[in-house]
């Protein structure tokens, strides 16, 4: 008798909880960001180019699009990983 198992994707708990936890720490530094322009946005001011902020998706200014911001591009750095990961695995060779 042959059993077989189905092979299935799976993300272990250990690493949500650490995507989770990564998002807590950009949550609380997003409440400690400075107001004071870095060296992008300063030289934007210097050359006088309007249009330094917005940032990455544009989903506007505040605290809430920050954090906004910051999930939809941890989301999409996770799916990136998966992508490469699951490459990795299924085009290795086999021993």
């Amino acid at each position: 008798m042959v059993s077989t198992t189905k092979e299935g994707f799976t993300i272990p708990r250990y690493v949500v909880l650490a995507l989770i936890v990564a998002f807590v720490i950009m949550a609380v530094f997003a409440f400690i960001a400075s107001e004071n322009p870095d060296g992008l946005e300063r030289m934007f001011e210097a050359v006088g180019v309007e249009g330094a902020e917005g940032g990455f998706l544009s989903f506007g200014e505040g605290l809430a699009a920050d954090l906004l911001t910051m999930a939809v591009g941890m989301a999409i750095v996770f799916a990136i990983i998966i992508v490469i990961m699951l490459a990795v695995r299924y085009l290795s060779p086999r021993s």
